[in-house]
């Protein structure tokens, strides 16, 4: 048993906080139990379990589960499966924030207004604006930008 699949066994009651520091950790997907099953399997097994709505952690919290938190945990794992990894799961939106200016940039796409005309607007347009944020200072912005996605 791994971390992994030990936080798969309480899905019910566990923090998907834990399982996104376990997963930016190296956690691994693949890795199967006595019984060959692996996280995922291990949650969507405890989705039979009654719905607990009590206030406080139950006395046998494995044989329960609060509304939502397994089905969220299910998700978890499946869109880091899908992304290929953490590191891929964790960085698409800031991929998808440099496609949207790249877009912008190009004239492909419509920037937004506000404060982040500077980092979408065409080229074309720049006469209107003034110049748009240099690439040096975009990347270090994104450095620091967090998402969700973030342990």
């Amino acid at each position: 048993m791994t971390p992994l699949m030990y936080a798969a066994k309480l899905s019910g009651f566990i923090s998907l906080g834990l399982v996104r520091e376990l997963l930016a950790s190296g956690a691994d997907l693949d890795l199967v139990d006595a019984n060959g099953r692996n996280a995922e399997a291990l949650a969507r097994h405890k989705l039979s379990n009654e719905i607990y709505t009590g206030e406080d952690i139950p006395a046998k919290p494995y044989s329960c589960r609060r509304p939502g938190a397994i089905e969220a945990f299910i998700e978890l794992l499946t869109a880091v499966r899908a992304a290929g990894s953490w590191k891929r799961y964790a960085a698409e939106p800031r991929v998808q924030l440099v496609v949207l200016r790249k877009l912008a940039e190009s004239g492909r796409a419509v920037a937004t207004r506000g404060v982040l005309t500077r980092l979408f607007a065409p080229r074309r347009r720049l006469q209107s604006i003034g110049s748009p944020l240099p690439d040096v200072l975009f990347w270090k912005i994104l450095s620091f930008w967090r998402t969700d996605r973030d342990p």
